[in-house]
C-alpha cells in the first residue's frame, strides 16, 4: 500500500523530487517482495531460579537463563523469559507460553534452578517454595508434566532442557517429613506420551549436576557454545554438549536425553528460519478428494488455495446433500506434501497432511497419530 502511494505521488512531484520518490517506491516494492510467504514459528519459555528464600541459593541459574534467552532470540525464537520467579510468576509465565504454542513448528522450554522428583514425578521449584508439609509439593511447585502436556498437545515439535538436577536441601527436608513420600535424588526419567519430542537433562536420571564455578553451569556453558553452530541438528548439538560437560567435570556429569523426534530440528538451521509456502509441484490450486464409508456414504470435497498461506476446505456428503466449509492455515509445503492447520473447528484443532505423491490426505487431532481420511482424485 505504501509503495503504491509513493508511485502515485511520483506523477505530481517536482522533477527534482521525482528521482527520490521513484527510488523510495522501488525500495518499498522490493521490501514487500522479499517478505517470506510463511515464517516458521519458533517459541520458547526460559526460566532461571536461583534466589531462593527458604533453601540454598544458586548463583548461576539467572545467568544461564538470561544468556540462553538472548541466544534463542538471536536465533529467531519468540521468547517468554523469567528470572527468580515465585509460584504466581511461574504460573503466569507458563500461561503466556501456552498461548504461543498452537501451531508452533518448534517449542523450547529451558529451566535452570532447583527441582525434585517425588514418586517418580518431577517438580520445578519456585523461589518462594517452603515445602513444610508433604502436601505442599503439589501446591507450591510446578509439575513438569503440566509443561510437557501443553507442549505436546499444541506444538509440532517440542524440546525440553532441564539444568535442574542440583543438590536440593528441600528434597532432604521432604524425606524427613514423611515416610510415605518417595523423594529421589536428582530428577526422574521422563519419556512423554507421544512423538516429536526431545527431553534433555543436564545429567543422567537420579544423578546430581554441578552449578559450576564460572558465570554459567557446565551444561548451560556447553549449550551456549554449540547451539549457535549453523546446520547442526539438535541431536548433534546435544551430543557435543554431552562430550563437553563430561570432559569439563572429569566424567562426574554426563547429560542425558530422551528422543522421539521424527524430523530434523535445529537451533540454527544455517539459513533463515522460514518455510516458503510454495504451491504443489503441479501448481495445483484445487485438490479434490473422495472417501467411501462402510455404511455406503460417500464424502466428496476439495481444498482450494486462497492465497500463499491459506486454503479453504469444502466437504459435502453426496448422500445427505449438505456441505461444510473450513479454513486452514498452511504451516508448510514441500514437493511431496502440504501441512495445514485449522484451530477453529468446533471439535477442536485439526492438522491435515496432503501427501501429493501418494495421493492421500491424512488428519490428526493431536499431531501424533495420523489417520487416513481421503483419496485424492484430482489436483489442478
Amino acid at each position: 500500500m505504501r509503495a503504491a502511494s509513493s508511485l502515485r505521488a511520483v506523477a505530481t512531484a517536482p522533477r527534482k523530487r521525482r528521482l527520490t520518490l521513484q527510488l523510495l517506491a522501488l525500495l518499498g516494492l522490493l521490501a514487500v517482495a522479499s517478505v517470506p510467504a510463511l515464517a516458521e514459528r519458533r517459541v520458547a519459555l526460559v526460566v532461571g531460579n536461583g534466589d531462593y528464600r527458604h533453601t540454598t541459593t544458586l548463583k548461576n541459574p539467572r545467568n544461564d537463563a538470561s544468556d540462553i534467552s538472548a541466544e534463542l532470540k538471536r536465533l529467531g525464537f519468540d521468547v517468554v523469559a523469567g528470572f527468580d520467579l515465585d509460584k504466581a510468576a511461574m504460573d503466569a509465565a507458563l500461561k503466556r507460553f501456552a498461548r504461543t504454542l498452537t501451531g508452533a513448528d518448534l517449542a523450547v522450554f529451558f529451566y535452570a534452578g532447583h527441582a525434585l522428583q517425588v514418586s517418580g514425578k518431577n517438580y520445578l521449584v519456585p523461589i518462594d517454595a517452603k515445602l513444610e508439609h508433604e502436601s505442599d509439593v503439589e501446591f507450591d511447585t510446578i509439575s513438569l508434566h503440566l509443561v510437557l502436556r501443553h507442549m505436546e498437545r499444541q506444538a509440532l515439535n517440542s524440546l525440553i532442557l532441564l539444568d535442574a538436577c542440583r543438590d536440593n536441601p528441600l528434597a532432604r527436608r521432604l524425606r524427613g517429613l514423611s515416610r510415605s513420600l518417595d523423594v529421589g535424588s536428582g530428577l526422574a526419567d521422563v519419556a512423554g506420551e507421544g512423538v516429536d519430542l526431545l527431553i534433555g537433562f543436564s545429567t543422567k536420571p537420579g544423578a546430581v549436576a554441578l552449578d559450576g564455578d564460572g558465570r554459567n553451569s557446565p551444561y548451560a556453558s556447553a549449550l551456549l557454545k554449540h547451539m549457535r553452530t549453523p546446520g547442526d541438528e539438535v541431536i548433534t548439538t546435544l551430543r557435543r554438549v554431552r562430550n563437553d560437560v563430561y570432559d569439563a567435570t572429569g566424567g562426574r556429569q554426563a547429560p542425558w536425553d530422551h528422543n522421539s523426534l521424527r524430523h530434523a530440528i535445529y537451533f540454527n538451521p544455517g539459513r533463515p528460519a522460514t518455510k516458503a509456502a510454495t504451491p504443489a509441484p503441479t501448481g495445483a490450486q484445487v485438490i479434490s478428494f473422495r472417501q467411501s464409508w462402510p455404511d455406503g456414504r460417500v464424502t466428496l470435497g476439495s481444498f482450494k488455495r486462497i492465497d500463499a498461506g491459506r486454503w479453504t476446505e469444502l466437504v459435502q456428503s453426496s448422500n445427505e446433500k449438505r456441505a461444510t466449509t473450513f479454513n486452514h492455515k498452511q504451516l508448510s509445503a514441500t514437493a511431496q506434501e502440504i501441512l495445514l492447520y485449522d484451530g477453529e473447528r468446533s471439535t477442536g484443532p485439526i492438522w491435515v497432511r496432503i501427501d501429493i505423491a501418494a495421493k492421500r490426505i491424512f488428519w490428526s487431532t493431536d499431531q501424533r497419530t495420523w489417520n487416513f481420511v481421503y483419496e485424492i482424485t484430482e489436483a489442478r
